[in-house]
């Protein structure tokens, strides 16, 4: 579960920019991060849930 958001970062650590992100990428990548981290942690949220019945 957790290897989607690792994921991302390795690809990117792997594939630098040869240019700097500008302000609008580097929020929409934050913004896309986010999102993937929110549902990793609702799925988490909901095994946990699953296991504690």
């Amino acid at each position: 579960m957790a290897s989607t958001f690792l994921q991302r970062v390795r690809d990117r650590q792997v594939r630098p920019a040869d240019t700097p992100p500008t302000r609008e990428q580097t929020v929409r990548r934050l913004r896309e991060d986010m999102a993937v981290l929110d549902q990793q942690h609702d799925q988490l949220r909901q095994a946990s849930a699953q296991r504690g019945k």
